[in-house]
């Protein structure tokens, strides 16, 4: 189970993007199966009061059905939708899991890909998604499973059997049993170096130990060794039931048709008239009160948590959100805030508050803070300062300002949203559907019905030093303890300490600080929704995208696009900028890392007004991004020049005190001194990096240059860096021509720089490995758990055909592989082929991380499944039709028009300044498909992936491997030496006694 703060200041995320389409499929199937499926579901009265404006979604409609067997269906009908998904939750996770099997729950998750009665193949449903363009996913949560999909629109019927039959009839074959028992401890050694999950297993090891949150939830073999596929099948059908399952489906076909789809397939899952679990145990116990737990981590990381543990009637309160709105002023990061406070005095770098809804009847609130080296000796003192932000809240209470804009800007986003990529799409209504009547959802989970000031408070009145747990997440050599606890999975070190009487004291007694106080009005809270009158700009030949005009196009200063955005019609604004100057060389270590802490400088000084912006919908980022300065400014337009005029002065202006310096240096050089503690597989990709790029510097470069620089470097640097610049810039929606220019003359007004040619800037380079004399490998050993191979195959030239080919044939082989190297040969967890351009040389790269196998071992399996595979290319019956059913696919991608704003932006720069200004690029690529025929491609695979291309190149990376899982053959250099090492016997001797 994962534990994420979701609040302000951070919040973690994961998610999956993909882009395929076609809407030109509604067949016959369809109408058959509405006849089939004249009963069986009820309409839901849709009772959400929220109304979606953005023009490009009014042909958006939506339904609610609940199926005679008690399941929920969201269904969403996009006729412009690029591609279709489903997804479906079902209430119940890892808590459920038997006692003696902990663990259970995320395998059953894993087993249900591995075929049903129906479709017994276990690699058939990985198989199919992928080939019509697709991909798939599960996650096991504490109180929920949820599965989800995304592909082609014309393969939907038949994904939609495959995915149904999830719940209706799986196989759990006891061979796919014993396999993917393998991959459950896979995924448990990428655990194992990991801090956040270290953390979550020393919580549970402190947590109540009759509550099911105290247990081990990843699983591994050692807790999962007595399982069978009758212990999988009794659990399953204990605790999968139709009327705790909530299914999320988005087409484009007609609701009518979704509503056929869904009933017949879904509504023969068996109705066992289960209830989601309830638990009243509390979850703290009595060995975390008034004490601290001190955490060692692997990487150098210091932070300070501070939980507390809140139940009803606080928690899934949709109509008032106390928590969500304490932890806007708790989190917020003005000039008044608490974080700015804590970096005033030089303690803490970020703080994220928010709430987690563990259960029903659980509420997990938490403050955390990055501390600063001075920070984590003065632990007290940033404590202290949280219980006074607290102590401020009580005092004044939350105005209702902040709650009015709050639900503004909540209204805002859901009422101008975008279209977004299918599998978010229904991924993320699959889990947020569970905790609101399908009646009013999403209102109710996306925007607070009222405010209510005295729940508020008592929610606040409960946030006591008494009630609080406190972590210190922390190298030992920081908090000077000697961590004389071990918990027992994951082998992360920590102590507890009780807390003296008088800092608890110290804490109770706290007052408002006179610098910490509620967030003002935010001013930049959008008043205007208008869309500006403005010509719509020429489409591009093929009407993919639309075309650009160059409002400026200096071959010293710069290069500026920009069009107005007429098919989204949102008043919104997307524009990347990016800034070139001689003061930084892609391949100079110090002048990179000066870069950084420029970068870092800019956004700290911006961040009191970026902030402010981001809670209003309009959002701001610079990074340094190779040799080049990164800047993005998007969403609601009103008020985006006014920021992007603060960024230019900001740019040219800063200037931190040598204290702010030496935090920011400590903070970037640490950050490069911890990608040493990245999983194999990312150390490999970098060492890979370091030879495909020529003028890759790798991290550990960097952490050593940035202990040489001083204050008196960065400031002189700060003072060169755009003395002389070009600027290339995309400027793209809810705009005219002059607000571009206007743009443009902000830009030479303040920054002010000289020219910088654009026939002078650093052009990268790409490696072209020796064509005979080959294949090579490369080896780096690292302390982390597991070891990794990346195997990468350079396919030559870019050409529109060879690129064709090679995409072709990387979508055909990724699922084989995945299916040969992980799914049966349980090599590893990790496991994934794909290609890749860079700089108009194409490559292919196969990948595996392993906690079993050496590395030569899977790179031998590499090759071995290349040779094999390429084998049966020519003699495969269903290698043409399947050449063009991914063929068509890839070439439907590319035609399909970018889904959103945002995305139509981030094609159109890559267009202008990546493929130097060719808007007809992806036009080209689409008859690069067209062109391809099955004969070449089969001649294609053999030249990119035969014996005969020498140009490949292995990275081994060698982690701490437990010597009873691998075997892994040593060099011994001689004869003599291994006569050294070993005994004789004498066939007397060798006998054994009978």
């Amino acid at each position: 189970m994962k534990i994420a703060l979701k609040g302000h200041g951070q919040l973690l995320i994961i998610s999956l993007l993909i882009t395929l389409t076609t809407s030109s499929w509604l067949s016959t199937a369809s109408a058959e199966i509405i006849s089939e499926a004249s009963a069986g579901y009820v309409t839901v009265e849709d009772q959400n009061a929220l109304r979606v404006l953005t023009p490009s979604l009014a042909d958006r409609e939506t339904a609610k059905i609940r199926l005679d067997n008690g399941l929920e269906a969201y269904l969403i009908s996009d006729p412009s939708a690029d591609k279709s998904a489903a997804a479906l939750s079902v209430n119940v996770g890892s808590w459920s899991d038997p006692v003696d099997a902990p663990g259970l729950a995320h395998f059953c998750e894993h087993m249900l890909f591995l075929g049903t009665k129906k479709y017994p193949n276990e690699s058939e449903y990985h198989r199919f998604v992928s080939e019509h363009g697709g991909l798939a996913n599960a996650y096991t949560t504490n109180d929920h499973t949820s599965y989800m999909f995304a592909i082609n629109n014309d393969a939907l019927i038949e994904a939609l059997d495959r995915f149904s039959n999830f719940f209706k009839e799986p196989l759990f074959n006891p061979s796919g049993v014993d396999r993917e028992l393998q991959a459950i401890e896979g995924e448990f050694a990428t655990h194992l170096d990991k801090d956040v999950t270290r953390k979550i297993q020393v919580y549970k090891q402190l947590a109540n130990p009759m509550h099911p949150y105290s247990r081990f939830t990843i699983g591994n073999l050692k807790s999962l060794e007595g399982v069978s596929q009758d212990t999988l099948k009794d659990w399953y059908y204990e605790h999968y039931s139709s009327d705790i399952m909530h299914l999320v489906v988005y087409s484009p076909l007609p609701i009518e048709r979704l509503t056929a789809l869904v009933t017949k397939g879904f509504g023969g899952i068996v109705k066992r008239n289960r209830q989601p679990l309830h638990v009243d145990t509390p979850v703290r116990s009595e060995a975390s009160k008034n004490s601290i737990v001190y955490i060692a981590p692997i990487k150098d990381t210091r932070t300070l948590s501070l939980t507390w543990e809140l139940g009803a009637p606080y928690n899934r309160r949709l109509d008032t959100k106390p928590s969500d709105l304490t932890a806007f002023v708790l989190g917020h990061e003005g000039s008044e805030s608490l974080l700015a406070q804590l970096k005033r005095e030089n303690l803490a770098e970020g703080l994220a508050a928010g709430g987690y809804e563990l259960s029903d009847t659980s509420l997990l609130f938490g403050i955390d803070v990055q501390l600063t080296e001075p920070g984590i000796r003065k632990i007290d003192t940033v404590i202290e300062r949280c219980f006074q932000a607290i102590s401020r809240i009580q005092q004044e209470g939350i105005p209702e300002y902040i709650f009015a804009e709050e639900q503004k800007m909540d209204t805002l986003r859901y009422q101008y949203q975008e279209r977004t990529d299918a599998f978010s799409t229904v991924s993320d209504h699959a889990r947020s559907m569970l905790y609101e009547p399908l009646e009013t959802y999403p209102q109710f989970s996306l925007v607070s019905e009222k405010f209510d000031p005295q729940l508020v408070s008592a929610f606040i009145n409960e946030l006591t030093p008494d009630s609080c747990d406190v972590a210190v997440i922390a190298p030992p050599k920081f908090t000077k303890l000697n961590l004389n606890k071990t918990e027992p999975w994951l082998g992360t070190a920590y102590s507890v300490v009780p807390i003296a009487d008088n800092r608890l004291a110290t804490w109770k007694a706290a007052q408002s600080h006179i610098d910490i106080r509620l967030p003002a009005p935010n001013p930049y809270v959008p008043t205007s929704l208008a869309l500006v009158d403005a010509p719509s700009p020429a489409p591009a030949s093929d009407g993919i995208i639309v075309k650009p005009t160059a409002v400026i196009d200096d071959p010293d200063y710069g290069l500026v696009y920009f069009a107005t955005d007429d098919r989204y019609k949102v008043p919104e604004v997307h524009w990347m900028l990016t800034l070139r100057t001689p003061a930084i060389h892609r391949d100079e270590a110090k002048e990179l890392v000066l870069t950084d802490i420029y970068v870092r400088a800019v956004a700290e000084e911006l961040n009191n007004l970026s902030y402010n912006a981001l809670l209003a919908g309009l959002h701001f980022e610079i990074a340094r991004i190779d040799e080049q300065i990164s800047i993005t400014v998007s969403g609601y337009s009103e008020n985006a020049k006014q920021l992007l005029d603060q960024i230019f002065k900001t740019l040219k202006t800063v200037h931190p005190t040598k204290e702010q310096f030496n935090t920011y240096k400590r903070s970037i050089k640490r950050s490069y001194a911890n990608f040493d503690k990245e999983s194999p597989i990312s150390l490999g990709a970098e060492l890979l990096k370091t030879v495909v790029h020529k003028d890759f510097v790798a991290a550990r470069l960097k952490a050593k240059a940035a202990g040489a620089i001083q204050y008196g470097d960065f400031i002189a640097f700060a003072n060169e860096v755009l003395q002389k610049a070009y600027l290339e810039a995309m400027l793209y929606g809810n705009m005219t021509d002059a607000d571009a220019k206007e743009l443009w003359d902000s830009y030479r007004t303040t920054i002010a720089s000289r020219g910088y040619a654009r026939d002078r800037h650093q052009t990268p380079k790409v490696v072209v490995l020796p064509k005979d004399k080959g294949p090579y490998y490369l080896e780096r050993k690292t302390s982390q758990n597991g070891n990794a191979v990346i195997l990468a195959l350079q396919n030559g030239p870019y050409s529109f055909i060879s690129r064709a080919a090679q995409q072709t044939l990387g979508t055909v082989i990724n699922e084989p592989f995945f299916s040969e190297l992980r799914t049966k040969q349980q090599t590893g967890y990790i496991v994934y082929s794909t290609t890749q351009e860079i700089e108009k040389q194409i490559f292919s790269f196969f990948a595996a991380q392993s906690a079993t196998h050496s590395n030569r071992d899977l790179l031998s399996r590499f090759e071995q499944f290349i040779e094999e595979f390429l084998e049966e290319m020519d003699t495969d019956p269903q290698g043409l039709e399947r050449f063009n059913t991914v063929k068509s696919a890839l070439t439907t991608e590319l035609a399909q028009p970018p889904r959103n704003q945002e995305t139509m932006a981030g094609i159109l720069a890559t267009l202008a300044f990546k493929h130097d200004g060719d808007f007809d690029f992806l036009s080209k690529r689409i008859q690069g498909f067209q062109q391809l025929t099955y004969e070449r491609y089969l001649e294609l695979a053999e030249e990119f992936l035969g014996k005969q291309n020498q140009q490949r190149l292995a990275i081994f990376v060698k982690g701490k491997m437990p010597e009873s899982t691998v075997l892994d053959y040593r060099r011994i250099k001689s004869a003599d030496q291994l006569k050294s090492v070993s005994t004789y016997a004498t066939a007397k001797e060798n006998t054994e006694p009978q």
